[in-house]
């Protein structure tokens, strides 16, 4: 790169300096950057994305689960109430089954009383049988002596036999109609309870599935409020970062495009200050010629002979060039640079090069300076102070007097500097004035950058 350099100076001056300068010398100011939005990463967004995608999957499942499960719950309540109608006719059976426990409640009492009576017939007949005694035998009869009583004995034991067979089978029957009465009651009473345990049984079953297939819902809408949740959020996680995304697009290109403006604008604005420079060395040099020509004219004596590299004092003071003529270049002008506006010149030369002050004047400061490294500040004591920065050795000190030409310092790379060189201001109004143009400044004194 040679002694090419790229220096930054003035770091601390503030926005309003510039503002100044630009209302000063006629240029515009740049158009402030937007402040930076969030960019999300991919990772962020792919990871967003995905969570979406689970969450979404997941509530597509329980959804599908809540469909099977809702075809198994009809089926469940159909069960149920196939089981409730089950038990309203067994309870129906079993109200018959009571009628007929009731009937043969009835039949065993009848068929007791029967048997009582048949007993008590009986217990009659066995009392009658006593007071009148055993049947008469033939021989009894045929010795009787009234035929009469013997007529009545005969049928009286006529009559005790035949009411005797006739208690005796209807105590028979009545107590077979008994024992039939009471296997019947008790049948009745086995199926009424038979049917009374199937129909709670199969209640209970069909409740107790219905209650778990009703849990399993519960369970199931509760996941489903979980996850649709977790949807939501996952998709609004994914919205914003999305949108933080395309706000950083279009930031971008907002800022590309104000970058091209800007970039167009101080490429103007270097065309105008060349032409602007040019314009007043034109300036300079119609006046100098037409201050020849009166003077000329008027047979004035000679001027003094200027210092060496000085020109002819236009504002009653010589001035001179910073450096020893052809041992620099300028690097960098008064202009804008890396987005900022740079307030002096920047003339690149080799280490330890001698700097000569541009004017003479009053040493205000000399020493440590901030993004300068080091600074010699001379006031000229006619409104114009110049700024030396970037030395390495200091040549004078502050409160010294010194000449035009005279050496102040030597060229260095302190500070905020890429390589060896003079940055060079001019300040009008004092050393914390507004800055003008060293090189145009200068020119118009007659010495030439």
């Amino acid at each position: 790169m040679g002694l090419r350099t790229a220096c930054r100076t003035g770091s601390g001056a503030a926005l309003a300096s510039v503002t100044v300068l630009g209302l000063l010398l006629g240029l515009s100011t740049p158009v402030q950057a937007a402040p930076k939005p969030v960019n999300p990463t991919d990772k962020q967004l792919a990871a967003a994305q995905a969570t979406k995608q689970r969450a979404a999957q997941q509530l597509g499942a329980v959804t599908a689960q809540l469909v099977l499960l809702k075809g198994q719950l009809d089926r469940a309540a159909a069960d149920t109430d196939a089981a409730i109608a089950a038990y309203d006719a067994t309870n129906i059976a079993l109200s018959e089954a009571v009628d007929d426990v009731t009937a043969a409640n009835q039949a065993v009492d009848t068929a007791r009383t029967t048997v009582a009576k048949a007993r008590h017939q009986i217990a009659d007949y066995v009392f009658s049988s006593y007071v009148y005694g055993r049947q008469p035998s033939i021989t009894t009869l045929l010795s009787g002596t009234d035929p009469n009583s013997a007529l009545e004995a005969m049928a009286y034991q006529r009559y005790l036999g035949a009411a005797q067979q006739q208690h005796l089978a209807t105590a028979q029957t009545n107590t077979v109609a008994l024992s039939n009465a009471e296997a019947g009651r008790k049948r009745a009473l086995q199926r009424a309870e038979r049917l009374q345990r199937q129909a709670e049984d199969q209640k209970n079953r069909a409740m107790a599935k219905l209650a778990a297939f009703r849990q399993q819902q519960t369970d199931f809408n509760r996941r489903r409020a979980e996850l649709t949740a977790q949807t939501a959020a996952a998709a609004k996680r994914l919205a914003a970062l999305t949108n933080q995304r395309r706000a950083f697009e279009r930031w971008q290109a907002e800022e590309r495009a104000r970058q091209a403006r800007e970039r167009a604008r101080q490429a103007a604005e270097r065309r105008r200050q060349a032409a602007e420079r040019r314009r007043q060395a034109a300036e300079w040099a119609r006046q100098e010629a037409l201050r020849r020509q009166q003077q000329q004219q008027q047979h004035s004596a000679p001027s003094p002979a200027p210092l060496p590299s000085a020109a002819p004092p236009s504002d009653d003071q010589p001035w001179t060039l910073p450096l020893p003529a052809g041992s620099f270049y300028m690097s960098t002008c008064f202009c804008m640079r890396w987005g900022e506006f740079h307030t002096g010149d920047d003339l690149a030369a080799g280490y330890g090069t001698p700097i000569y002050a541009i004017g003479s004047g009053t040493v205000v400061a000399a020493g440590p300076a901030s993004g300068f490294g080091n600074w010699v500040v001379i006031d000229h004591g006619n409104g114009f102070t110049s700024i030396y920065g970037h030395m390495k050795v200091l040549a004078v000190s502050a409160g010294q007097y010194v000449s035009v030409g005279q050496k102040i310092a030597y060229v260095g790379s302190e500070g905020q500097s890429t390589g060896p060189h003079l940055h060079l201001e001019v300040r009008v109004g004092g050393m914390f004035g507004p800055r003008v143009d060293p090189q145009v400044f200068l020119a118009r004194r007659g010495v030439y950058i």
